[in-house]
């Protein structure tokens, strides 16, 4: 069962726009992210061939650049502590450049070493040969007034989680498990989770050739934003392919949602992009609010409850018998019909939402049915074919929900014969005569002719058909449907049946 939860301010939505124009087109996706850490590598490996001087001891090497640079080796272990040259490896690597940026790399690296003469100064030369890693950090350290500074994002800080390889030749494969980025003027926290397959050539990438590929399931993704606003996806099992950004799109894929899913989307008046809920399968919980006409709901199929706040939507409820939630009054709206669809007005601001294969709306003080072709317009022209009245709200209600939960129309009809007002309008067990001339006074409002009068005797007399099947039949019936439509056009007010 997917969990969602999505408020978002009008800074927050701004922001992340101006960040995607930035960077397009793979602003985003979990490649995109990892692509930092080659990249920045090769910088680094650009602007710190030769060091000033080196601090070994115990299980650390220190490199220290003229520029204040560092890089540290820790849980360092040579193969021969007394060879001037061979194989080594280490359990940490850290890059530190004071005011610019900080990556860390801990899991097991592999390589080999030699002492040298460059200009007459001893020196150390190290050649990778693999490695291992199981988690990777980055963080910009820039000052505010730095040009490199982003004013909107501030500094940024960027985990990896996971088991990746690589090789002499910048080859890396693996699996990614967490990851996690923190902006410290935006983005309190960012988590994604998941199961991700890397691939990459740290070399091509770092030269701009190549991207990495991470692709896979993602389970949750939770940010938390400083303003308070937050986009929290948990309990999902969505596919991601290479380069995939984690955005509004992930909830437009119905194959992520299959169960009784909760989701909630509240957005400003202006978005950027169209938000569309498509839930799938499953009895979903869907509340929306504002998203400036671009926040749409397709339910899918299930009995999906959609409770709808303001703003103008299209919501389609899909198969299944699925209600829109509204709050306040009925009175408070306007119910027009518009084809087989039905629009929703509220009288006080305008908004409008477009209602497509929804069966009920619910209320404050009522409920309306809107499925004339269904159960709703079935159980309401029973009453008529039966009663030759307009039905009461409770009643009908109790029938709505027998009919929802599967009881036929002519099960529901053979009920109406158990009730008191049946049977003082009928008697307690009424002839034919009098059932083929009742209900033809309350669908027709005449008397039965001859053809008419023998054809129903006919069938009930041998049993052809039940008396119920044949109040069924008055019920559907062209005239019974004609004479009732006009009432029930714009919605059939019930009272909601809770027993």
């Amino acid at each position: 069962m997917a969990n969602i939860n999505i408020k978002l301010s009008q800074n927050i939505v701004n922001a992340n726009y101006q960040q995607l124009i930035k960077s397009p087109p793979t602003n985003g996706s979990l490649g995109t992210l990892f692509d930092v850490f080659p990249k920045l590598g090769a910088l680094w490996a650009r602007d710190h061939a030769y060091y000033s001087a080196l601090d070994f001891g115990g299980n650390q090497a220190r490199f220290s650049f003229p520029d204040g640079a560092s890089m540290t080796y820790t849980g360092l272990v040579l193969e021969d502590p007394y060879a001037a040259a061979g194989k080594a490896s280490a359990t940490k690597l850290s890059l530190y450049y004071s005011g610019v940026m900080s990556i860390v790399e801990g899991g097991q690296f592999n390589f080999n070493y030699a002492n040298t003469t460059i200009n007459g100064a001893n020196s150390v030369s190290i050649t990778p040969t693999s490695v291992l890693l199981n988690d990777l950090s980055f963080s910009t350290l820039l000052p505010a007034y730095s040009p490199s500074y982003d004013p909107v994002t501030g500094n940024v800080y960027i985990t990896v989680k996971g088991a990746i390889r690589g090789d002499i030749n910048g080859n890396n494969v693996g699996s990614i498990s967490k990851v996690t980025a923190t902006a410290d003027k935006y983005v309190a926290s960012t988590i994604v989770e998941g199961n991700f397959n890397l691939s990459s050539n740290s070399n091509t990438v770092a030269q701009g050739l190549s991207k990495s590929s991470v692709s896979g399931v993602m389970s949750s993704s939770v940010t938390e934003y400083y303003d308070g606003s937050y986009n929290r996806i948990t309990g999902v099992s969505v596919s991601l392919s290479a380069n995939q950004q984690i955005d509004e799109k992930l909830l437009a894929d119905e194959s992520s949602f299959a169960g009784a899913d909760v989701i909630s989307v509240d957005l400003p008046g202006v978005m950027y992009s169209d938000y569309l809920i498509a839930s799938g399968a499953g009895a979903d919980l869907i509340t929306i609010n504002g998203g400036g006409g671009r926040l749409h709901v397709n339910a899918g199929s299930g009995n999906d409850a959609i409770n709808v706040g303001t703003g103008n939507h299209n919501i389609d409820g899909g198969t299944g018998m699925d209600t829109v939630i509204m709050a306040g009054n009925a009175s408070n709206f306007a119910i027009t019909p518009v084809g087989s669809a039905f629009q929703l007005r509220v009288k006080s601001n305008g908004d409008i939402d477009s209602l497509f294969n929804v069966e009920r709306l619910q209320f404050s003080d009522k409920s309306i049915a809107l499925d004339i072709n269904g159960t709703a317009g079935q159980a309401y022209r029973l009453y008529q074919a039966a009663f030759g009245r307009k039905p009461d709200l409770e009643g009908l209600g109790y029938w709505i929900k027998d009919m929802d939960k599967g009881s036929s129309l002519t099960t529901v009809a053979a009920g109406f014969f158990q009730s008191a007002e049946f049977q003082k309008l009928y008697g307690a067990n009424p002839s034919t005569t009098t059932l083929i001339t009742n209900f033809y006074q309350n669908v027709l409002h005449r008397a039965p002719d001859q053809a008419g009068f023998d054809y129903w005797n006919n069938q009930l007399s041998k049993g052809q058909i039940t008396a119920a099947g044949a109040l069924a039949s008055f019920c559907e019936s062209t005239e019974n449907q004609a004479q009732v439509i006009g009432t029930i056009q714009n919605g059939i007010e019930f009272k909601l049946w809770l027993g």
